[in-house]
């Protein structure tokens, strides 16, 4: 498990492993606003570069809340990886978050899946 929190004294809010070719980040708070966005920023933008080029699979399944800058580091981290050929895959959207992803049509923007497992096949097959 890659599980790393940036600075000593701040605990991490997600956990990362690495599961055949892809990074599987499981995010562990329900809410991503400005009290926590530049931690979950700097510990997701980490663990892509950190392994890039593989895949990276982003586990929401917690998460019932996203602030709007929260969807704009998203978007960022989305970008980056383009950039580097990696994909980002996000799942477990509760319908909360699917709602808010929908209506600023950034599910256009992502593959999503219900689950990890569904991911690492859809990326078995299309990677």
């Amino acid at each position: 498990m890659l599980n790393k929190s940036l600075s000593d004294d701040t605990p991490s809010i997600m956990t990362a492993e690495i599961n055949h070719n892809t990074i599987v980040v499981r995010v562990h708070t329900m809410q991503i606003d400005e009290g926590n966005r530049l931690l979950f920023e700097e510990e997701l933008f980490c663990s892509a570069r950190t392994n890039s080029p593989l895949s990276l699979v982003l586990d929401l399944e917690q998460v019932t809340f996203f602030s709007s800058s929260s969807l704009s580091s998203l978007v960022r981290l989305r970008l980056e990886c383009i950039e580097r050929s990696q994909k980002v895959i996000l799942v477990g959207l509760s319908h909360n978050v699917k709602e808010v992803f929908r209506i600023t049509k950034l599910n256009k923007s992502f593959e999503s899946f219900v689950d990890v497992a569904s991911a690492m096949q859809w990326l078995e097959a299309n990677v």
